[in-house]
């Protein structure tokens, strides 16, 4: 949706961070995290971090979306809501914070456990981290 958050009288549109599309878990199995575009001068530019606002929100969002994908015990589901929430949090300079909630994830096996609908770069993409 495209609106003047900030009252700059300069466009955002706020949507989803494609480059993480399949990037730990199947294109479609997971949300992704927050991106924040600003139109100016017949030109987009990333603003994601001017709006921490928006930022809590959807990780709040992601928060919920990974304790229920948890409960399910569903691999595609568990890595696919991980992944904003940890993105999210690294937008709010709180990388610790959700490494921390990878490692832990990790140690439970939640992001071992492979899905029918996993891309095969999956693993490799969660052990780079």
């Amino acid at each position: 949706m495209a609106r003047d958050y900030d009252r700059d009288r300069v466009l955002e549109l706020v949507g989803d961070d494609f480059r993480f599309r399949g990037l730990f878990t199947c294109g479609a199995c997971g949300a992704r995290p927050i991106r924040i575009w600003s139109y100016a001068a017949g030109e987009f530019g990333t603003v994601t971090t001017s709006f921490p606002g928006k930022i809590r929100a959807h990780a709040r969002r992601m928060r919920r979306l990974y304790a229920r994908a948890r409960r399910s015990r569903d691999a595609a589901f568990v890595k696919g809501a991980l992944t904003p929430y940890t993105a999210d949090l690294c937008l709010l300079n709180r990388c610790n914070d959700g490494f921390r909630l990878v490692r832990a994830a990790l140690r439970r096996g939640e992001l071992a456990r492979r899905s029918p609908f996993e891309s095969h770069r999956s693993a490799a993409n969660i052990c780079a981290l």
